[in-house]
């Protein structure tokens, strides 16, 4: 116990204040809007078929509530892409849905990385446009070098186009960013596969 009798002195030292930046065309989010959002990416990183309809279903939500919201399109045109990739819609119809969201996230938001990571991801799997794809997820990364889905995409379509060691260098640097991420232990899983 501290008496008042040890002379202990607290210094504090106060950081300087810093000013966030925010993009100048970014609205402000209806808070019913966010956690049905957020929902929806909880949904989505489950990955069965029954919860990426659940995270379309969340996300669609979140739009009712709040039509203008980008990352809501964003999240939506991921959960399309994964549905299609993932062999859930036999019709493949979620990719072009996949395109119409990502498209609406862009025109809402162009500084949105999340946006320009589904779009790049429906053009490289969907095999409509692959200079585009790399094109959007240098951007993607350009506008946020910490999103970990456009690393983990992106070192996807480089393995895909025979440059293995840039992909996995961009699985490497999502690992580090996620360490607990199924998805992306399970690509670099991949990577060591393709390997051997």
């Amino acid at each position: 116990m501290l008496g008042s009798g040890l002379g202990v002195q607290v210094q504090r030292q106060l950081l300087p204040t810093v000013a966030v930046h925010r993009p100048a065309n970014s609205r402000p989010v209806d808070p019913e809007a966010y956690e049905l959002y957020l929902k929806g990416r909880y949904a989505f990183n489950q990955r069965s078929r029954e919860s990426l309809q659940q995270s379309v279903d969340y996300f669609k939500q979140a739009l009712a509530k709040q039509p203008d919201y980008a990352a809501a399109y964003a999240g939506l045109a991921d959960a399309y892409n994964l549905t299609a990739f993932y062999g859930f819609d036999p019709t493949l119809e979620t990719w072009s849905q996949a395109k119409i969201a990502s498209n609406k996230a862009l025109q809402l938001d162009d500084s949105l990385a999340a946006a320009h990571a589904a779009l790049a991801y429906t053009e490289f799997t969907s095999q409509e446009d692959w200079a585009t794809a790399e094109k959007e997820f240098r951007r993607a990364l350009e506008l946020d070098d910490n999103y970990v889905p456009a690393h983990q995409w992106f070192a996807l379509y480089l393995a895909a186009t025979g440059r293995m060691d840039e992909s996995l260098n961009q699985t490497r640097y999502a690992q580090k960013l996620d360490p607990l991420s199924a998805a992306v232990r399970n690509r670099r899983c991949l990577h060591v596969l393709l390997r051997s």
